[in-house]
């Protein structure tokens, strides 16, 4: 049995830029952004033995003039006006908590668990006219959750199974335009022989519809404010060759 302690201080940065945007309209106010500061605190502790290996994990990370990456839109009769720049708002921050645990069940069939959740706060700002912020960052779902078993059928021969859960989170800073939770399914079957590793693999089993990003712009004739998704793959088969030198 093993216990192990962990706490980490830093701190970090991105540096300061200029937005090469395509549109010659963006203010000039916004032409140039800040650096951005962050402090970050973690603290965690790892319990193994042989049947379970444990470890959580907390943090904390506090921004100063945080890098949004914004879109905008200048001229709603031309869709191709439509960009992204980054901006500063005034400060923001992150703090969740980690889980992960791996449990040898038996032998053969080894489940491993992960659990997050994560909170943010981005500050008020304000853009061309409209105040946004003092609410959760964009990308940045609350709940994760991943549950993967491993089955040993035999020496040469590995199934693998895997659930993802992704909570909600909002598409864009400026826009109100949340996606759903989805939960993905994925399997691979292995089979190692000598050197040679063989996987035959499919991802998003259950062909689930989910967004990844969301856009609102003015794009057709209407000239009306309208909510556009992109959405992740569909189900995908394939089948990957390794050597192992």
């Amino acid at each position: 049995e093993h216990l192990f302690f962990n706490a980490i201080f830093s701190r970090g940065y991105k540096t300061s830029g200029i937005n090469q945007t395509q549109s010659p309209f963006l203010d000039e106010e916004f032409r140039i952004y800040k650096t951005e500061y962050s402090n970050n605190f973690e603290l965690g502790f790892t319990y193994n033995t042989i049947k379970y290996d444990f470890k959580i994990n907390s943090f904390y990370m506090h921004r100063y003039n945080p890098q949004l990456r914004l879109s905008y839109q200048v001229d709603p009769e031309d869709p191709t006006s439509f960009d992204y720049a980054t901006f500063n708002a005034e400060n923001a921050f992150h703090y969740g908590l980690e889980v992960n645990l791996l449990n040898h069940l038996t032998k053969r069939i080894i489940v491993s668990q992960s659990l997050s959740y994560l909170n943010t706060y981005v500050s008020k700002f304000k853009y061309r006219g409209s105040k946004y912020g003092n609410r959760e960052i964009a990308h940045a779902p609350k709940n994760k959750y991943n549950i993967k078993i491993k089955n040993y059928i035999s020496k040469n021969l590995i199934l693998e199974v895997e659930s993802n859960y992704i909570g909600s989170f909002y598409f864009e800073e400026q826009s109100n335009e949340k996606s759903n939770c989805y939960k993905l399914l994925n399997a691979s079957v292995i089979y190692i022989y000598n050197n040679f590793e063989v996987s035959l693999w499919s991802k998003n089993i259950n062909n689930i519809k989910y967004p990844i990003r969301g856009y609102t712009f003015v794009l057709d004739p209407s000239y009306e404010v309208k909510s556009y998704q992109s959405f992740g793959e569909p189900r995908i088969t394939g089948i990957t060759l390794n050597f192992i030198f």
